[in-house]
């Protein structure tokens, strides 16, 4: 487990310089003081727009970044630059996330998957769900039962 306040790949502050026709980017890594002392267990960071998931050893999942689509878990667009714990998945024991370009997914200790955005999340969970549930009848059946 990392801890979360020296944690990669938290935010980066990325400089450009453009000199003549030659240009050079490099980053610092910042410490994110919003989680210092937490235990990380687990990062996800969305592209394009992106938003940033983290899961602390208690379960629980902060979010900040881009919050177009609803994206962050707290309802509504709006964005942040700080971590905020998602209240909605406070207590569910959340072992891993996974972000999308405008999509956040949560797996929980007990296999329930979560995931949130405008409509297009509730399409992709009832899917996933249902990939689930055929995996579970075709192939695990017969061993649990």
């Amino acid at each position: 487990m990392l801890p979360c306040h020296y944690a990669k790949p938290l935010p980066v502050i990325s400089y450009v310089v453009a000199i003549g026709k030659c240009i050079c980017v490099w980053s610092v890594t910042v410490k994110v003081e919003a989680l210092k002392g937490c235990q990380v267990i687990d990062v996800a960071c969305g592209s394009g727009d992106a938003q940033t998931l983290c899961v602390t050893d208690d379960g629980d999942v902060w979010s900040w970044g881009d919050g177009d689509y609803g994206k962050l878990g707290r309802g509504g667009s709006d964005g942040c630059k700080v971590p905020i714990r998602i209240e909605s998945l406070h207590g569910m024991a959340v072992v891993k996330v996974e972000c999308g370009s405008q999509f956040s997914v949560a797996l929980t200790k007990s296999g329930a998957v979560y995931t949130w955005q405008v409509l297009v999340g509730v399409i992709l969970l009832i899917l996933i769900y249902l990939v689930v549930y055929f995996l579970w009848t075709e192939r695990f059946r017969d061993t649990f039962l």
